[in-house]
């Protein structure tokens, strides 16, 4: 079972927020789960669950959406749920918290997949993932998905051969696209990540463009890349 909680978070200033705001978001949600469940997170390779936050077109104000990838890690979100304010460390005072959407209890085989073969993937807050043990930001769908369908496996039993992606995204058109290299900073640390769009018209071949769709729609749910639980790798699928 997926769920997924869309929120604002209106902050004030964030002058004085050391690292990304969703890192700090992160750390306060963290502290709401008994001790013993936000230890056992933090020990697991993929994470059952995802974060990512982008500035709104009003000031001092973010755009936000928290998913739980399991039935346990519904948890987190029905604790989200019932926020109204937020501690979030280097802020005056806490940040208000406005719940837009929640869904829950969603079966991922059961979802449809609309929009026919012209769609848009956005990569909308910074993505990087690893190579050779190394972050690498470079639009490598392939290897920008991996996790994406690593988790698909582990969390949904939905195999998914790499391979067979990555034969079906060069068969893929791509008729617009724009990326753009940002900086991430957790904790620090400068992550060098990126942003941006690509429209797509999906494979003719049937088998080719539902493996893609597959991918992509979970992807909107997993994100994409690596730090995902950290606000990195926020993926649309339009």
């Amino acid at each position: 079972m997926l769920s997924q909680l869309d929120f604002t978070l209106q902050t004030g200033a964030i002058d004085r927020v050391q690292s990304e705001l969703a890192v700090k978001v992160h750390g306060a949600l963290m502290h709401m789960l008994p001790a013993d469940d936000a230890a056992a997170l933090h020990r697991q390779e993929r994470h059952p669950y995802a974060l990512f936050l982008y500035p709104s077109e009003l000031p001092d104000r973010f755009l936000g959406r928290l998913t739980a990838l399991t039935d346990s890690m519904q948890r987190l979100t029905d604790i989200a749920a019932d926020i109204r304010t937020l501690p979030v460390h280097g802020l005056d005072r806490p940040a208000l918290w406005t719940v837009q959407e929640y869904r829950r209890g969603l079966r991922f085989s059961e979802l449809p997949v609309s929009g026919g073969r012209v769609r848009t993937l956005r990569f909308l807050t910074p993505a990087v993932y690893k190579l050779n043990s190394k972050p690498c930001s470079f639009p490598d769908l392939p290897r920008l998905f991996h996790s994406a369908i690593a988790k698909l496996w582990t969390f949904e039993q939905i195999s998914v051969s790499e391979e067979d992606f990555r034969l079906a995204c060069q068969e893929m058109f791509v008729s617009d696209w724009g990326f753009e290299r940002v900086e991430y900073n957790i904790t620090g640390r400068m992550q060098q990540s990126m942003i941006g769009f690509m429209s797509v018209q999906l494979p003719q071949d049937a088998a080719q463009a539902a493996l893609l769709n597959t991918v992509f729609s979970y992807a909107a749910f997993s994100g994409v890349g690596a730090r995902t639980s950290l606000g990195m790798g926020g993926f649309l699928y339009l």
